[in-house]
């Protein structure tokens, strides 16, 4: 696979907070979805989400599933 311009778990966070004018940190419903360029790589940087039941990463070209420790809250997972 062939890796471009990506956006990274940190970014798409921000991007998340930016748009719903938030904190990623203290919600249930993470939506990090659709990210331009998409989110390729997920690492412990959503570990930080402790308030998250509800994460949605789908339509970006994650290959692997990691970073989820410290998600104890999490119930939904789109990926």
């Amino acid at each position: 696979m062939t890796v471009g311009p990506q956006t990274s778990i940190k970014d798409a966070i921000k991007n998340f907070e930016t748009k719903w004018n938030c904190v990623a940190s203290e919600e249930s419903k993470v939506l990090l979805y659709g990210q331009l360029p998409p989110v390729v790589k997920m690492d412990n940087t959503l570990g930080t989400l402790k308030a998250c039941k509800h994460l949605s990463l789908s339509s970006n070209c994650i290959e692997k599933i990691a970073g989820l420790k410290g998600l104890g809250e999490l119930i939904l997972l789109f990926f």
